[in-house]
């Protein structure tokens, strides 16, 4: 068995198998539910920041459902929806702005607030019902949009990484730079390189996306026989 084989054998690395068997044009499984054309997502060539995005645990916004408990004042608590602008309507503090946060620091707000109206508020956040995300993807794959992906739908569901929304995509084409692909998070764009991930198993390269993320993967100006032969191996 030589490096390579050994590398596709090792568990944790089923996302590059669901990457690297669609990359010539097999088309994603199931239905994908809302895809839209792709927006105009060109290359970005200056402000890229070349390290990997952190970490991203889930971050609210309108249209989620959380749970909120004030620990021994049940005329506090409730369930409530996130609205738009990513508010909460919360009983006496009022508006509470969470749109972006994770509830971890939803919680911590919303501590915060309560500690002018009573004496050490224990206050616990939970999601109940995830809100649909919308991650685009454009350039070189079979099937350029803008994906919906509804967590709520799927129990025990998790943050889609880069290489589902490739697959949802139906794979990248013969033409793909994937050394250089693109992830625009607000106004940050970042830069990964998932031939590292097929290569080497660099899991750190499949990032997690957030609601709203785009990927672009360009067209590649040199491209190597060797990593296109292995790709399409």
């Amino acid at each position: 068995m030589n490096r390579l084989q050994w590398l596709l054998l090792t568990p944790g690395l089923w996302s590059v198998l669901v990457l690297f068997s669609s990359f010539f044009g097999a088309k994603a499984q199931g239905q994908i539910p809302n895809v839209t054309p792709a927006e105009n997502f060109e290359a970005v060539t200056s402000q890229v920041n070349y390290y990997l995005p952190p970490t991203t645990a889930y971050t609210l916004g309108a249209g989620d459902r959380v749970q909120v408990d004030i620990i021994g004042v049940a005329e506090y608590s409730g369930e409530y929806q996130v609205l738009i602008e990513g508010n909460l309507n919360l009983p006496v503090v009022g508006i509470v702005n969470v749109q972006g946060l994770t509830v971890a620091e939803a919680d911590q707000r919303i501590t915060n607030l309560y500690t002018r109206y009573l004496r050490r508020p224990q206050v616990t956040v939970n999601l109940l019902t995830p809100r649909p995300l919308a991650i685009a993807i454009a350039g070189e794959v079979n099937h350029p949009g803008s994906y919906k992906i509804d967590l709520a739908e799927n129990t025990g569901a998790t943050l889609p990484k880069v290489t589902d929304i490739i697959e949802l995509a139906g794979g990248i084409t013969r033409s793909a730079d994937v050394r250089t692909v693109q992830i625009r998070r607000g106004r940050q764009v970042y830069s990964i390189d998932l031939w590292q991930l097929f290569a080497s198993g660099d899991l750190q390269q499949n990032v997690t996306l957030r609601d709203g993320d785009s990927i672009y993967i360009p067209t590649g100006s040199n491209i190597d026989p060797f990593e296109t032969r292995q790709l399409a191996a």
